[in-house]
């Protein structure tokens, strides 16, 4: 098939060298074919059936082969071969077969000599080229809705419109979930049920409920325990509004049913993932198909450049700090605080349904397996449902339940992903809290996404990123980042799923940040420091290079927002190393053992950035208190080197004489620097040879040039400007000099 696109384009040439026998004039018609087909049809018109060789999309997985997607695939290769064939045909017709060339004597032969096969192919071709392209709008624009960029942009603009004053309008929180959830592999299909315990919290009575049902959702049935009277039903955008026959007063519950169906229809215009079921490795959310409680901004358009071309205002990314109402609402779901919860899960014959929770029973019933799931205790209101034909691997560690659920075949990483699971929960346990739960699983999901997603003591876990991965334990460069993601997160285990942030600025610093320091710790555990260091030389250039292209502005670490990645893992993992091996890693840790114990499970009103940095400050002696605050308040950026180096012999030692320029800036949000003075700790270390310490010392070095002298009683072979790898240096390469012991100036 992907040949189909050269032969197309080859036929458009003939095509066109027929048509118009000036070759320039052709190359011209080629070329400007080429920018339709690269610029306006994808960028103007936006939809497939105008982009020469397009399709749905086609990804392969090795869970789930080329599953759904091979029939639209085909029926647009089907598609475009009889566009082809088309001009094909009317190249043979019209080709110039004598010294007459003009057009209209092509045309007028053609008619006279063109023999019934030919006017069969291109009218053949023709029906065949319609009948596709009526099926494919049929399946993109009617089964589905197919909407330009800016038309969904549009769309986000007039929720926000319509429906943006009710978000803070009092409602019940969710505090108990019963849930049932049918899963149809081959169909694609899903069918939940259930029922959610409302319980208004707010301390003022409610009126009405607000219910927001995700797209492409069908409502079977949504019931109230007490009388409620639907006012409105706005099905564009899934939001209702129940008047409830008499208030619910504070403290007062009411039960929510609800009966929906997710219906694949056809196939979409581009290829959707994990959306909906698949045919094997299925893995969806509650929010994607159960209803949610109230307004939700998360669906407005958050790209200010994007809001202001659909007549929207600036948008702030977060909530302010300072906004304590919003402290008693977690940063990730608005409508529910800790739950119960319960679910009944079941799937085709030959393949495992698994949800969070503890298996209670399994059986068969007309054909599907049936298992019950329910949790000894109360979660975040956020559980994975998935579903394909796993292999299993478990093992008992330390009284927990470690279970690996897998694809014949992809057996590779198991053992990393057990030995990660051990680690962590080994060094979480010690040194932050127990452990919450009896087991830990981790389900493999086709690598249609490529991440890990941590759910109550389940870790749905891309094929893509750890079950196919190739490490090398024989190299000293390989990191290994199945080991590296499974101990991130089994980290989320306790944050965000002991303790969650407020609904304000910073509230994703508590959850990423903090299991990117778990999973950092543990890898260096395991590995040791030079391949902690080779990953944080890594994680350092990405930070900086995706700070050099931020469109919004940086945000401080104490105050950054989920869009902004780099600040979260790169630079928050960074930072937090930076701490454990200037503070020490026993009271960083016992920082963060503090910090849970008094917000752990606890609801609300829920901690903020302010609350974690109290209590590092509280382990943090006088000395050390400007990293906290250069770390987390400002944007503190360095431009360290050492400008010259040399080593003498006196006696039986060896001194080695450096030159260092200390440069310390403070960023602004837009990226303009500025130097400040400095007074801080950084080391400084004499090597053996390529990768033995002779001595690391750690100097307070003002800014500008500082001339020292090390002692060693070995030969040096280089000296290193922290050579951890700890300051956010703009460029790390000029922090090293080799050594001679002439007493000259060393090269680098």
């Amino acid at each position: 098939f992907r040949l189909i696109s050269f032969w197309i384009l080859a036929i458009l040439c003939v095509f066109v060298q027929t048509l118009v026998r000036n070759k320039y004039i052709g190359y011209f018609i080629v070329v400007l074919f080429y920018v339709w087909n690269t610029f306006f049809a994808s960028t103007v018109l936006k939809h497939n059936l105008f982009v020469l060789n397009s399709s749905a999309g086609v990804a392969y997985s090795d869970m789930n082969g080329f599953g759904h997607t091979v029939f639209p695939f085909i029926i647009f290769k089907t598609y475009w071969a009889a566009f082809g064939l088309i001009l094909a045909a009317l190249s043979s017709l019209l080709w110039a077969r004598g010294t007459e060339a003009t057009l209209s004597w092509r045309l007028s032969q053609a008619s006279k000599s063109a023999k019934q096969r030919s006017f069969l192919l291109i009218t053949v071709a023709a029906i065949i080229f319609i009948g596709c392209g009526s099926f494919i709008y049929y399946n993109t624009n009617v089964l589905n809705k197919h909407m330009s960029g800016y038309d969904q942009g549009e769309l986000q603009a007039d929720f926000e419109k319509k429906y943006k004053k009710f978000e803070h309008s009092a409602q019940p929180k969710i505090t108990d979930v019963v849930v049932k959830v049918d899963i149809f592999p081959m169909e694609r299909n899903l069918h939940a049920s259930g029922t959610y315990v409302l319980q208004n919290k707010t301390g003022k009575a409610i009126d009405s409920l607000h219910i927001l049902i995700p797209d492409e959702i069908k409502v079977n049935l949504l019931t109230f325990s007490k009388g409620a009277q639907m006012q409105m039903n706005d099905t564009t955008f899934g939001y209702r509004i129940y008047k409830l026959a008499q208030p619910l007063a504070a403290g007062d519950t009411v039960t929510l049913a609800f009966n929906v169906d997710k219906i694949s229809r056809g196939f979409p215009h581009d290829f959707t993932g994990l959306s909906s079921p698949v045919y094997n490795g299925t893995f969806m959310n509650n929010t994607s198909f159960m209803p949610s409680i109230g307004y939700n901004n998360g669906y407005e358009l958050s790209d200010n450049t994007e809001r202001k071309k659909h007549g929207l205002g600036y948008r702030a990314t977060e909530n302010p700090i300072t906004d304590t109402a919003e402290y008693n609402t977690n940063g990730f779901f608005k409508d529910a605080d800790f739950v119960t919860f319960d679910a009944t899960v079941s799937t085709s014959a030959d393949q495992t349904a698994i949800a969070p929770g503890y298996l209670q029973k399994e059986w068969t019933e007309n054909g599907r397996r049936y298992f019950h799931y329910k949790m000894d205790s109360k979660i975040m209101n956020f559980y994975s449902f998935l579903s394909a034909r796993y292999e299993l691997k478990k093992e008992v560690f330390n009284g927990i339940n470690l279970e690996i659920y897998y694809h014949k075949g992809h057996e590779y990483n198991l053992q990393r992903m057990l030995n990660g699971m051990k680690k962590a929960l080994s060094y979480y346990t010690t040194h932050f809290s127990p452990y919450q739960h009896k087991q830990v699983r981790i389900l493999e999901f086709p690598r249609y996404g490529t991440f890990a997603q941590s759910f109550p003591n389940t870790i749905p876990f891309s094929e893509g990123i750890g079950f196919i991965a190739n490490i090398d334990d024989s190299s000293k460069e390989d990191i290994d980042y199945t080991f590296y993601v499974t101990a991130h997160e089994v980290a989320h285990q306790w944050f965000a799923h002991q303790v969650m942030g407020a609904n304000v600025e910073g509230s994703n610093m508590l959850s990423e940040t903090l299991a990117q320091y778990g999973a950092i710790t543990v890898m260096e555990k395991q590995y040791g420091e030079e391949r902690l260091k080779k990953f944080l030389r890594i994680e350092m250039d990405k930070y900086l290079t995706a700070r050099s292209a931020e469109s919004e502005k940086e945000k401080t670490l104490s105050l950054v927002d989920g869009g902004q990645q780099y600040i979260l893992y790169q630079k928050g993992g960074i930072i937090m190393t930076s701490l454990r091996k200037y503070i020490g890693e026993d009271s960083i840790n016992k920082g963060l053992r503090n910090f849970i114990n008094k917000y752990g499970f606890k609801a609300p009103p829920y901690p903020t950035t302010l609350d974690f940095l109290a209590c590092m400050r509280a382990v943090t002696p006088d000395s050390m208190q400007y990293m906290i605050t250069d770390g987390f308040e400002k944007i503190i950026i360095y431009d360290n080197k050492i400008t010259d180096a040399t080593a003498t012999k006196n006696g039986d030692q060896y001194i080695t004489n450096v030159t260092v320029d200390i440069k310390k800036l403070s960023a602004a949000g837009d990226g303009k620097e500025t130097p400040i003075s400095c007074n801080d700790y950084i080391d400084i270390a004499v090597y053996k040879d390529k990768n033995t310490v002779l001595s690391t010392t750690r100097y307070k070095l003002k800014d500008g040039i500082t001339k020292l002298s090390i002692p060693t009683s070995t030969k040096p072979y280089k000296v290193v400007l922290d050579p951890h790898v700890l300051l956010i240096d703009k460029k790390n390469d000029d922090n090293e000099k080799r050594l001679e012991i002439t007493g000259t100036t060393a090269k680098k």
